[in-house]
Parts: structure tokens; C-alpha cells; sequence
């Protein structure tokens, strides 16, 4: 039947107001006419076109095909079909796509989020200056080993950062961040590397699946995933090359000796991009922290 045998009585909103009230504009409504998935009404007398209320969703629909990149002849050919089940069955493949595709992006967001809100911990007047502060909520971690035999730098330990890429693919979901030095060793002076890591946010996780145990010393040796038992931790930040890295690390060891404060966790070096300056010719930032005890009290920030 054609549009003109109808009853016509319910095209009633013109053109150029159908145009605003969907956001688009007339030659939008045009070419979908010449494509033949949303036909107004034509006024025989004057040569008008009037629209429904009911193509509105039409129109929605339309449009969100073709923002997920379905050709207008697709979405014609649906929209003459008969047979339903292919529809449906096409319509929930697009359905999981997008869904992945936004799984992905939001899980980007999530890395990048958790490791701006690490760098925005970072005060510039306590640059090379060891404190105790809080960590932010839901931040964990993916470790794997270092093999090298010389890992006192990330040039010896190149070859492990790519293994350690290659045991997690998906990297959408974490990113490389730094590295692990064994607590002990740190506090004689042993700044080797033990394992690479990746920063992950609590959202990344299957909860189906066994949540990784809590981040022990020794818990880090045994299992791919690990979160902070605490989010209190003694920690200094540098900007790269500021000074020798190794002073850094013996600034934040002796503050630790000289508090006798209880460690709980390896010796975590993340490298962040320098959101404080990032004028400077030194672009990261290096956040070296160890968890505490929670009830260890939180270094006063120092007055503006």
C-alpha cells in the first residue's frame, strides 16, 4: 500500500520542525527519503512534506545504525524484510561489538585514571623528599619476574619488560608501569629489580574468578595479580634525571630505618608521565612507594 492510500491524518508536523525536533536538518531528511527509509507524507495541494510522531523513533533509530557505520541500503534492507530473526540476529552481533568496544575504552579510561590519580598524589614541593601518604582506593597490579642477570636499570631489563608484554596481551586493560625491588634488599642498599608491573584498576577484574590475594612479599611471588593490603605507604617522587635514582632510593630507605616503620609489601618504582611540570624537559615522573600499616600517621603537607 502507498503512503498516499493511507490514512495520512497522523502526518501532521512539518519538515523543517520535524528537522529540530530530531536535531538534523532537511537535506538529512531528503536523502533519507531518496534512500527510502524514512518517507513523509507529500501534500498533493502544495507539495509539503509532513512527518509523524511516530517516524521520530524511526529517525532514532535510523541514526544510531548509521553512527555504528550501517550503509543506508542495510538499514533499507532491514526495514523491508520479513525475515525477523536475521534482523534480530544481526542487530545482537552489532549489539556485542559495541559493547566490547566499549568494555576496551572504558577500561583505558580506568589505567589511565588510576595512574593519574598516583601522579596527582605527587605534591612539587616534595620532590626527592620521603613522606607517608594514601594511596588511592582499587589500584592492583599484574607482576612477572625479572630473569635478566644485570637488572639495575630498564635497559638491562628490556627483554623482560616484552616478556612481561607478551604473558599479557591485553594491555588495553594494563599497561607496563615500572617495576618491583625485593623490601629487604632495598633497605641495604640492593636496588635490583625482581619484576616488572603493570598497573590494573579493581573494575578489571572478573569477578567470577578468584580474586588475587592480598599484596604480601610473599604473595608476590607466587601469583600474577596482586592489590595493596593497605593503601598507607612511605614514598618519595622524583622527576627523571634529577639527581642519581640511587640517592632516591637510599633517601627513602633511611627514612624508613630512621622511623622503624613496618613494611608490608616489595618496593614498587612506577614511572608516570609528569603532569606537574610538564613544561620541563623531564617528562616522568618516578613514584617509588612501599605499604605500611595503616595506622602509621600521614606526613603533614607542607604550607603553600
Amino acid at each position: 500500500m502507498s503512503l498516499d492510500e493511507e490514512n495520512v491524518s497522523e502526518y501532521t508536523i512539518p519538515s523543517a520542525q520535524f528537522a529540530r525536533i530530531c536535531g538534523t536538518t532537511r537535506d538529512t531528511l531528503r536523502y533519507y527519503e531518496q534512500q527510502k527509509i524514512l518517507i513523509p507524507w507529500k501534500n498533493p495541494a502544495n507539495g509539503y512534506h509532513y512527518y509523524s510522531y511516530a517516524q521520530i523513533g524511526s529517525f532514532y533509530i535510523i541514526s544510531t545504525l548509521r553512527s555504528v557505520g550501517f550503509q543506508t541500503r542495510t538499514i533499507e534492507a532491514f526495514l523491508l524484510s520479513d525475515d525477523d530473526k536475521a534482523i534480530l540476529n544481526y542487530l545482537s552481533v552489532q549489539l556485542d561489538a559495541l559493547k566490547k568496544e566499549r568494555n576496551e575504552l572504558g577500561n583505558k579510561i580506568r589505567q589511565f585514571s588510576g595512574a593519574l590519580r598516583i601522579a596527582s598524589m605527587v605534591q612539587p614541593s616534595e620532590f626527592g623528599v620521603p613522606v607517608v601518604r594514601e594511596c588511592p582506593p582499587d589500584i592492583r597490579f599484574r607482576v612477572a619476574p625479572v630473569t635478566s642477570k644485570e637488572a639495575y636499570s630498564l635497559r638491562d631489563i628490556a627483554q623482560d619488560i616484552q616478556n612481561h608484554i607478551n604473558l599479557f596481551p591485553d594491555m588495553s586493560r594494563a599497561f607496563p608501569a615500572g617495576t618491583i625491588m625485593d623490601a629487604q634488599g632495598f633497605l641495604k642498599g640492593d636496588y635490583r629489580y625482581t619484576k616488572v608491573v603493570s598497573l590494573f584498576h579493581s573494575d578489571d577484574f572478573d569477578l567470577n574468578k578468584e580474586d588475587p590475594r592480598p599484596g604480601t612479599i610473599e604473595a608476590w611471588d607466587s601469583v600474577e595479580t596482586v592489590s595493596l593490603p593497605t593503601r598507607k605507604v612511605a614514598a618519595i617522587a622524583c622527576r627523571d634525571s634529577d639527581v642519581d635514582i640511587r640517592e632516591i632510593y637510599e633517601r627513602l630507605a633511611s627514612y624508613i630505618r630512621e622511623n622503624n616503620l613496618p613494611i608490608l609489601t616489595d618496593v614498587l618504582s612506577l614511572s608516570l608521565v609528569n603532569i606537574m611540570d610538564p613544561h620541563q624537559n623531564r617528562r616522568y615522573l618516578k613514584y617509588i612507594f612501599v605499604c605500611t600499616e595503616e595506622s602509621v600517621p600521614m606526613t603533614p603537607f607542607p604550607e603553600k
